[in-house]
C-alpha cells in the first residue's frame, strides 16, 4: 500500500465519516480551526505511519547485551559501560522511564503500548529486560541528560528543587541533544522525525518555549496569564466528561500560539479545537491501522520520507537561537504542572 493509497483511504474516511450539509471535512477544517486541513493530514498521514511503525518493533536486544557492547554506533561518546554501577543505573532509568510510559499510555486507555513486566525467574533476571532498536539512543540520553529526571519527577516546576541558573544550563543542552538525532539518524527523515515526535509529544520543550515567548508579548494581567496557561496545557493533552486524548500534535500548534499573540482572546477556543480535532484524528488513524492489520498489509516507510523531510524531519518545529535568560521562566515552569 503506497502513500497515495493511504491518503486516499484517509481522505475516504474523513468525507464519508465527518461531511455533513454539503460541506466537506476539509472545509470544515480550514472554516474552523487555525490548523488548517493540509498540516491536520500531514499530521494524519504521519502517525499513521508511526504507529505501524511502532507495531513492527519488537525487542532486539538485552540491557545486559546492550551493556557489554560497550562501543557501538553512538554508544561510542557514552561512558555508561565502564563498571557495573554504571550497567546498574542503565537498569534502574530503564525501569523508571519505562514504568512512567507505561503510566501515561494507562491513562490514555493505550494498554497495548504497556511493555514493563516484573522479571520472575533467576534467567530473566540475569538476561535482563529487553529493548527495541529505536529506544537504545532514548536510554543514553535519559541517563546522560538530567533535565529528563526533573521533567518525569515534576521537580522541573520547582526553583528549591532546580535553580533558574541550573535548569538554564540544561536547557542549553537540547542542542546537543538534537545533534545526536541528526548524527545516529542521518539517512531517514522518517526515523529523526520518529525521535523528534517522541520527544517533543513526551516532554514538550520546543513548545512550551515558544509559549513562554508568547506570554511576554501579551498585554495580559498576572492572573490572565495564569489562567492561559492552564489552557495551553491542552497541547499536552485535552479531554471531556467522556474522553482523554493526547495530543500530540507538532508542527502545527504553532499558529495557535500567534494567533493568541496577535488575539488573546482566542486562547478560549483552543482547548475545545484541539479536542475536535484530536477525536477526528484518533478514529481515522484506529480505522486505518485497523484495516491495514486485517488485510495484513505493507507499509513502505520510503514512501513517506518527502512528507517528513517537508514537515518535521529537519526539526523544523525547533526554535533556533533560544534565548533562555530572556524569559520567565516561571512561565515555562508551570507549563509542567499538572
Amino acid at each position: 500500500m503506497n502513500l497515495e493509497q493511504v491518503r486516499s483511504k484517509i481522505e475516504g474516511l474523513l468525507k464519508s465519516t465527518y461531511s455533513r450539509d454539503m460541506i466537506d471535512i476539509q472545509q470544515q477544517i480550514n472554516q474552523n480551526s487555525i490548523m488548517g486541513y493540509d498540516l491536520f493530514l500531514k499530521q494524519l498521514l504521519f502517525e499513521v505511519y508511526y504507529e505501524y511503525y511502532l507495531s513492527l518493533q519488537v525487542p532486539t536486544q538485552s540491557l545486559h547485551e546492550m551493556y557489554k557492547e560497550k562501543l557501538v554506533d553512538s554508544f561510542e561518546q557514552s561512558d555508561i559501560f565502564v563498571n557495573d554501577n554504571k550497567y546498574a543505573k542503565l537498569k534502574r532509568t530503564y525501569k523508571q522511564f519505562r514504568k512512567h510510559n507505561d503510566e501515561i499510555a494507562e491513562d490514555y486507555n493505550l494498554y497495548d503500548q504497556v511493555e514493563y513486566k516484573e522479571l520472575t525467574s533467576i534467567e530473566e533476571k540475569m538476561k535482563g529486560h529487553s529493548v527495541k532498536e529505536y529506544q537504545k539512543d532514548q536510554l543514553i540520553n535519559l541517563i546522560d541528560f538530567e533535565l529528563f529526571k526533573h521533567i518525569k519527577n515534576g521537580t522541573i516546576c520547582r526553583s528549591k528543587s532546580v535553580s533558574d541558573s541550573r535548569l538554564i544550563d540544561m536547557l542549553k543542552e537540547l542542542d546537543e541533544l538534537y545533534n545526536r538525532i541528526e548524527k545516529n539518524f542521518p539517512k531517514s527523515s522518517f526515523l529523526r522525525s520518529v525521535q523528534y515526535y517522541q520527544l517533543e509529544i513526551n516532554c514538550r520543550l520546543e513548545t512550551f518555549y515558544y509559549i513562554a515567548t508568547a506570554l511576554d508579548k501579551v498585554d495580559r494581567s498576572l492572573d490572565q496569564k495564569k489562567e492561559d496557561i492552564k489552557k495551553f496545557q491542552s497541547f499536552s493533552a485535552v479531554c471531556n466528561e467522556n474522553s482523554l486524548f493526547q495530543t500530540k500534535f507538532v508542527y502545527g500548534i504553532r499558529k495557535y500560539i500567534d494567533e493568541y499573540v496577535n488575539n488573546p482572546e482566542y486562547i478560549e477556543s483552543i482547548p475545545q479545537e484541539l479536542f475536535q480535532l484530536s477525536q477526528i484524528k484518533h478514529f481515522i488513524r484506529s480505522h486505518v491501522l485497523k484495516y491495514i492489520k486485517d488485510n495484513k498489509i505493507t507499509l513502505h516507510f520510503d514512501d513517506i520520507e518527502s512528507i517528513c523531510h517537508d514537515f518535521f524531519g529537519r526539526g523544523q518545529h525547533i526554535v533556533s537561537e533560544k534565548k533562555w535568560e530572556d524569559i520567565k521562566l516561571i512561565n515555562f515552569r508551570s507549563l509542567y504542572q499538572e
